[in-house]
């Protein structure tokens, strides 16, 4: 029978060997990559690992935190945004490149594999996705730790960094977690922590009753320090980037900030996102509502008033000419409501709802009355004062009309003139746009 040699540029082999002759033919077949430091799932590559570009579009530096990412995203996004005119393919990488580098899951694949490995959906740096590796079994984590963020409107309007403090369970230093300062060896398990276990399908491993790891505490080395529970109460305190616009009831959640538990990895912390009422402003999503209360004056000749903003800012409102204002008009001003969650370029716009002020009863006199009716139309005879049949008054009885409810549950107070006490800029000023075809439904 004739020999079969395998060649290789391997010189090495088995003690007697051929030169050039492999005892294990791994190069015929490929090199498996990692041969030689145990088999890895990943094929063997010189190129090395481009994971400078994410970093680049943001034009950040490689040690930047997660939590700076996103404000570092708006910067770029200000010059190029589509809406700025950017353009949408490159502003897509942008926008891919901070949801990575603001996850530490997501870039700690990046920082090892590149974007390649982003694309190839690897789960985590310790491995690829598919089913053919082996992973690391992981401890589960201790329960999360929901909180509550005030927020003022003004701070969901201008973005801030806001600082959340709570109390945690934390490891005892003194007793390191177990509870007792001297630990024994248990004496059900000996130390191993499981046992064989007899049952109709055979022998099977059991977990130990007893303890928990192979050891006990002894009975007279409780640890004082956190009373025998194995963790204390801690007041912590995590900083957090609150992004404009954000939205009521947006959960962040800063992973591995919670409660420590013997066992477990430590839980996250989920801090939930609540807007406080606002006293001149309402909020629908990025819009912002406003009711605003005029003279019947300025209601028939036209308006002009000053609103101060969330930012502090003045803008002056001018009503178009002719235009009238009924009780319950909307008035419809762009892109002065709130930045777009996420999308901070972009606004919403302002509703005004106006509200008609009419004089009280014998406000006007005889010949006021005269030359408005003569400039709203001609006099009707039959409705002159002489020779009047019935004189209609005001109604004493007590009976009052229901006042329909609205969205807006109580109507703003009149707003008292303040004197400037120092000068600003110059108001904006805007023109309302007319009667807009919208219902009063939005408030």
């Amino acid at each position: 029978m004739a020999r079969r040699f395998f060649f290789s540029s391997n010189q090495g082999g088995f003690p007697g060997s051929f030169p050039g002759f492999s005892a294990f033919p791994g190069d015929f077949f490929g090199d498996f990559g990692g041969r030689g430091n145990g088999f890895s799932p990943f094929p063997h590559s010189s190129r090395p690992v481009d994971n400078n570009k994410y970093y680049q579009l943001l034009g950040v530096a490689k040690t930047i935190a997660c939590s700076e990412v996103r404000k570092a995203f708006r910067e770029v996004a200000k010059t190029k945004h589509p809406d700025k005119g950017g353009d949408p393919k490159a502003f897509a990488e942008i926008s891919q490149a901070a949801d990575v580098l603001s996850d530490p899951k997501k870039r700690e694949v990046y920082d090892k594999y590149g974007e390649e490995g982003i694309n190839k959906g690897i789960k985590d740096a310790g491995g690829p996705s598919f089913g053919g590796a082996v992973r690391e079994r992981k401890k589960p984590k201790a329960s999360p730790l929901t909180m509550q963020l005030e927020m003022t409107l003004e701070e969901v309007y201008t973005g801030c960094r806001k600082t959340a403090e709570y109390t945690r369970n934390a490891l005892c230093v003194q007793c390191k977690g177990q509870g007792y300062l001297v630990l024994l060896e248990c004496p059900k398990c000996r130390g191993q922590g499981q046992f064989r276990s007899n049952t109709h399908f055979g022998l099977v491993m059991t977990a130990c009753d007893m303890c928990s790891n192979g050891m006990v505490g002894a009975a007279n080395s409780k640890c004082q320090s956190c009373t025998h529970r194995g963790f204390r109460d801690e007041r912590h305190t995590v900083p957090i980037e609150v992004e404009k616009g954000v939205q009521e009831g947006f959960e962040y959640t800063i992973a591995s900030e919670g409660h420590y538990a013997q066992g477990k990895d430590s839980g996250d912390v989920v801090v939930r996102v609540h807007v406080q009422p606002h006293g001149v402003f309402k909020r629908r999503g990025a819009d912002l509502l406003l009711s605003k209360s005029i003279t019947l004056a300025e209601a028939l000749a036209g308006y002009s008033f000053v609103i101060r903003h969330l930012d502090d800012t003045e803008h002056l409102f001018v009503s178009r000419p002719g235009d009238m204002v009924k009780p319950g008009d909307i008035r419809t001003v762009e892109d002065l409501g709130l930045p777009v969650f996420r999308d901070p370029i972009k606004h919403g716009s302002l509703f005004l709802r106006f509200e008609v002020e009419f004089p009280p009863p014998n406000y006007l006199t005889y010949d006021v009355a005269e030359r408005l009716r003569s400039c709203f139309g001609p006099e009707d005879e039959e409705a002159g004062p002489m020779g009047a049949e019935h004189w209609t008054v005001p109604c004493k009885s007590g009976f009052t009309e229901a006042k329909q409810k609205t969205i807006l549950d109580k109507e703003m107070p009149k707003k008292e003139k303040e004197k400037r006490q120092e000068r600003r800029p110059p108001p904006q000023v805007f023109m309302s746009q007319g009667p807009q075809n919208c219902s009063g439904t939005i408030f």
